[in-house]
């Protein structure tokens, strides 16, 4: 990254409320700040306007770094990789004034989610909460990803209808509310954990604006009888972005706790519906070797492809140099892939993509041999 090319646009007009953990940010990809209950209450309406955002805006027109954006972004560019600035072209100047109206809103329900995806985490999943408090990971990470803090503790003892009844949730969904009957929202996108294993999902749904795009993410691990009952009550205006990369045995082991099975199930579902959908691939090193059959699966269905950089032994760089040429003959590559598969990565990125997926295999009793030899034998598993 050049010094001073610190300015992104997606901090003028993107808001995420995650109603769990009573966090905002002015990106999906930057570090979450926790809402400041008391400055919201007596500033109705001004939630995309607080002082935190409007200082972050203020840095990055001074061409300042934001701390928010470290991880996600200033850390990958630093190291030539792609980041969801690049990627999304937040470079872009757009806005000038540290005063802004969100036009994408993303609402996050919540962690209750049935999956233990392998590039996930306990942020947004609770049967990765369970796993991580058997026993952490030895690898190690920026954040807290595979330790169980006294937040989780209090989080995993409480259920949706009791956090439903917080007042300080109510709030924040009044402050979305709000923003629903903004000129300037042209998007609202939902996810979780698992959207469709929440009660007032529908609820949510039906109070945004028939003229507002609306996308409710999901990784169909939910029961088929349940997803069949909400998919039929959905408003005309959502489309669900299906999380997936992978077909059969490399499906399950990705996104271990649904079965390929079920993933076609209720995807019959959306199509028996006819509601409209699209697939989300998340590509990693763990990821990449099983994407082509996915893209065969996937046929005429619209897949948006988004790199993982945290963890960065996940990167789609963290690759033995075989799979790495056999890789870049794909014709279909996203540019961020074949960007990422020219960095060489760390002997501690190596070290800890073996420590990580030996245990993540281990625990769930995976079968190893779905990855190519030559990636076993180069992190030695």
């Amino acid at each position: 990254m050049t010094a001073g090319q610190y300015y992104c646009n997606q901090k003028f007009w993107w808001l995420t409320v995650d109603l769990e953990k009573l966090h905002i940010s002015s990106c999906c990809s930057a570090t979450p700040l926790r809402a400041d209950i008391d400055w919201i209450r007596s500033n109705p309406g001004q939630l995309f306007n607080n002082p935190d955002f409007q200082n972050e805006r203020r840095l990055m027109l001074d061409n300042q770094p934001t701390l928010s954006c470290e991880t996600n972004c200033w850390k990958p560019e630093s190291n030539n990789l792609p980041s969801r600035r690049t990627i999304m072209i937040g470079t872009a100047p757009t806005h000038s004034s540290i005063q802004s109206e969100p036009e994408v809103l993303s609402i996050i329900t919540g962690s209750d989610c049935n999956l233990t995806c392998a590039y996930c985490c306990k942020f947004y999943s609770t049967a990765w909460t369970r796993d991580v408090a058997n026993k952490t990971y030895n690898v190690q990470t920026q954040d807290d990803r595979f330790v169980i803090n006294t937040t989780d503790k209090v989080l995993a003892k409480l259920s949706q209808k009791e956090l439903s009844k917080s007042k300080n949730r109510q709030l924040l969904v009044e402050e979305i509310k709000k923003i629903y009957k903004s000129p300037a929202l042209k998007e609202v996108l939902v996810s979780g954990g698992e959207p469709f294993l929440y009660f007032d999902l529908i609820p949510m749904l039906e109070n945004i604006p028939s003229d507002v795009k609306v996308k409710v993410w999901s990784g169909l691990g939910v029961s088929e009888s349940r997803f069949e009952k909400l998919v039929s009550q959905l408003p005309k205006n959502v489309t669900v972005i299906i999380s997936a990369e992978n077909v059969g045995s490399r499906y399950e082991f990705v996104r271990h706790g649904n079965s390929w099975q079920r993933f076609r199930n209720n995807i019959k579902v959306l199509n028996d519906a006819g509601v409209k959908y699209e697939f989300m691939a998340t590509v990693t090193n763990l990821t990449i070797f099983g994407l082509s059959d996915f893209r065969d699966y996937a046929h005429d269905t619209k897949i948006i492809y988004m790199p993982c950089s945290d963890p960065d032994f996940l990167s789609v760089s963290v690759l033995d140099p075989e799979s790495k040429n056999k890789i870049n003959q794909h014709n279909w590559l996203p540019e961020f892939v074949k960007e990422a598969l020219e960095v060489e990565p760390t002997p501690q990125q190596v070290y800890n993509l073996k420590c990580y997926i030996e245990e993540f295999a281990s625990r769930r009793q995976l079968d190893m041999s779905i990855f190519p030899e030559s990636f076993r034998s180069w992190i030695q598993v």
